[in-house]
């Protein structure tokens, strides 16, 4: 889940590459979160492997699960926006590309919010950012919501029923990573008990 990621592909070489990184990246993720599982599934067992693994409480392992089948979310999105993109390059729907600026915007603007969830563990600041963005339309994310609108609004405009599909599914897949995000720092929010506990949750 690395910056390089969230680049949106602009030619055939730039979506091969990235069709590749997003494989890579969801193969890595996902040996990563079933070593983590393991480990949780092993300190329910042992509850002193908690120390090690700086859980504070057994009560933790249901929202670093909700964190962890959200990461998981995530990279399977990204590998599926490649694939779509690939799709369209296929059926020769070469002549969309330069027109394509409003979900370039929209997909950096949409990965913002996993790089702030990333951070959000340790970041309270960005963690809120993000929480609060799913009720206000993401208007804290230069109204991540407004620029989904615009990328509707250009797609009604299409009058080839295949194009719109193709644009239809990407625009809805991209949809996907904020709220995915949005439940990571949910996660993360919720296991920091002392800022409830200090009344400033």
């Amino acid at each position: 889940m690395s910056n390089t990621l969230a680049n949106f592909p602009n030619n055939g070489n730039e979506l091969h590459r990235d069709i590749e990184l997003a494989k890579e990246i969801e193969r890595n993720l996902d040996g990563m979160l079933y070593y983590l599982r393991r480990q949780l599934n092993l300190a329910l067992s042992y509850p002193e492997l908690c120390v090690e693994l700086g859980i504070e409480s057994q009560k933790d392992f249901i929202h670093y699960s909700t964190a962890f089948s959200n990461f998981e979310r995530i990279g399977d999105l990204d590998a599926n926006i490649m694939i779509e993109i690939k799709e369209m390059l296929e059926e020769k729907m070469e002549i969309l590309w330069p027109n394509l600026e409003y979900f370039e915007d929209y997909y950096k603007t949409a990965h913002q919010t996993v790089f702030d969830a990333l951070d959000g563990r340790k970041d309270r600041d960005k963690r809120l950012k993000v929480v609060l963005g799913k009720y206000t339309g993401w208007k804290s994310y230069d109204d991540l919501f407004e620029k989904r609108k615009r990328v509707i609004n250009w797609i009604d405009q299409q009058s080839v029923g295949r194009v719109v599909r193709h644009l239809t599914r990407l625009s809805d897949i991209i949809w996907g990573i904020p709220g995915s995000a949005s439940n990571i720092c949910e996660a993360w929010y919720n296991m920091d008990r002392k800022y409830w506990k200090e009344g400033k949750g």
